[in-house]
């Protein structure tokens, strides 16, 4: 895809959910890790989906804002090692918005919410970001 002079890969997953075993878990990030090189240095590469997995927030770190939750759940963890490695972004916390807008999955009935959903580029990608969100 082509915008703005720029050539994308735009790669939309959906990781395995918290009743998957280690080995499943293991191979999806594996087998995402592997689209990952095969992107060619001449596309701008942009993950999107549902990653299962909170990620939690840091101050003045390149791979996450200070705009997430609390904690690191779930394949959060295994998002952030992949991020780390592979120089990547994770905008939607580097974005400040009610709180009505930073969840993308709820469960009313218990109270519960979270945010799943991730826009995910290199770190030097030269697009410039004014908001990114993400909707469940």
């Amino acid at each position: 895809m082509n915008i703005l002079g720029y050539r994308l890969k735009i790669i939309g997953m959906y990781a395995p959910n918290e009743d998957n075993g280690a080995t499943v878990k293991d191979e999806f990030f594996a087998n995402l890790n592997e689209e990952i090189l095969k992107s060619s240095s001449e596309r701008k590469l942009v993950l999107m989906g549902d990653m299962i997995g909170r990620t939690g927030r840091k101050t003045g770190d390149t791979v996450i804002g200070n705009f997430g939750e609390d904690r690191v759940k779930g394949n959060g963890e295994r998002l952030l090692e992949l991020c780390t490695q592979k120089s990547l972004k994770l905008w939607k916390v580097f974005f400040n918005h009610k709180s009505i807008h930073k969840y993308t999955w709820e469960q009313h009935t218990k109270n519960l919410k979270t945010n799943t959903d991730y826009i995910i580029t290199k770190q030097y990608l030269k697009l410039k970001m004014q908001d990114v969100r993400a909707y469940g």
